[in-house]
């Protein structure tokens, strides 16, 4: 099965753009900005492990964009209390 460039392009597009009321409004790709990471925090502050609340708050990601964001962000506080 081979997909040609056009089609790729139209299915990345599709997995990294999220519907709200017929607007399209695509997700960020790379590097959490400060205001994301402060508005995860906050999310987490407030309503814990339940990723879709957090969603709410950041809505320029995704939901396996937040819990992995979310995987990351536990190891490193992990990490820094064995030192």
């Amino acid at each position: 099965m081979s997909i040609n460039y056009k089609e790729d392009n139209l299915i990345s597009l599709h997995m990294a753009t999220k519907f709200i009321d017929n607007e399209i409004i695509p997700y960020n790709r790379g590097r959490w900005s400060k205001d994301e990471h402060i508005l995860f925090i906050l999310g987490l502050k407030y309503f814990g492990k339940n990723f879709k609340s957090n969603q709410k708050l950041v809505k320029s990601r995704s939901l396996v964009q937040i819990r992995l964001h979310s995987q990351k962000y536990f190891k490193k506080i992990y990490k820094k209390n064995l030192k």
